[in-house]
């Protein structure tokens, strides 16, 4: 493709994975996963939420702007200048169970997001944010039908209530490794092969297959954007609210003003 990936610190040996602390404010907490993370020589991070905006009367949560934008392909403005938009494919993901789960592959002990899907064999699209020479994952999609989403919800899990929220703040995946996933619902990762079958190879690709075998689900990895932190998912429907595909935003460049 003529696009070299961005080079950040993670895994070059077991191991060597780099945190980014995650923010302070927040509604989720990570829990269960401190044996794990202690094993890689890190302590886990306390929140998922990125926003750090107070909760005020009358504000409301994150909401779905542009999110067919994300992975439409033209110039687009980030924080770093501008920038093109640049969508590739990874490979189609398989679900069996008819559940899929969207989370940090790493934080193994972890509940993930979950949403209800049809199995089957689907594709899985990544939008590249470039620059001179180097790109980013700016978001990731898995698409379940060919019709285009008439409205959006954040992907919750099911204790989770948006009430609270303030203006700007979400409740998302949280990312402790620098990768995300979306898998089927009933993978199971192995911990002691994370860094020879993902991390390592994600060192100089956007995506990596963990293939399982046929007709068993595999699992798509990808780059967490710039790194670490909590990003929203959303379950774009269709007319007649059916599920016709789920995309994590990892906001690197905006996308305001565009329904």
């Amino acid at each position: 493709m003529g696009i070299r990936p961005v080079e950040r610190p993670r895994a070059a040996v077991p191991g060597a994975r780099r945190k980014l602390p995650l923010p302070r404010t927040g509604v989720r907490r990570l829990a269960g996963v401190a044996p794990f993370l202690a094993q890689q020589g890190h302590e886990p991070a306390a929140t998922v939420v990125l926003s750090d905006v107070p909760v005020d009367e009358g504000s409301g949560p994150l909401r779905a702007t542009g999110i067919e934008q994300l992975l439409s392909p033209g110039p687009c403005d980030t924080p770093d200048g501008p920038a093109v938009v640049e969508p590739v494919d990874a490979d189609p993901l398989r679900i069996t169970s008819g559940r899929l789960a969207v989370s940090d592959p790493g934080l193994t002990g972890e509940t993930p997001l979950t949403v209800a899907v049809p199995p089957g064999e689907f594709p899985v699209t990544l939008s590249l944010v470039r620059t001179t020479g180097e790109a980013d994952v700016a978001a990731a999609r898995v698409t379940f039908l060919d019709a285009p989403p008439r409205e959006w919800d954040m992907a919750v899990q099911p204790d989770e209530d948006l009430g609270p929220l303030g203006e700007g703040q979400f409740y998302g995946v949280g990312v402790d490794t620098g990768t995300v996933a979306f898998m089927d619902a009933t993978r199971t990762v192995a911990e002691d092969q994370l860094d020879e079958d993902l991390f390592i190879p994600l060192n100089s690709r956007f995506a990596v297959e963990w293939p399982g075998r046929e007709p068993e689900p595999n699992l798509i990895a990808f780059r967490a954007g710039k790194g670490d932190g909590a990003h929203p998912v959303w379950i774009g429907r269709t007319d007649d609210g059916q599920v016709g595909c789920v995309v994590v935003d990892f906001r690197l460049h905006s996308t305001e003003g565009e329904e």
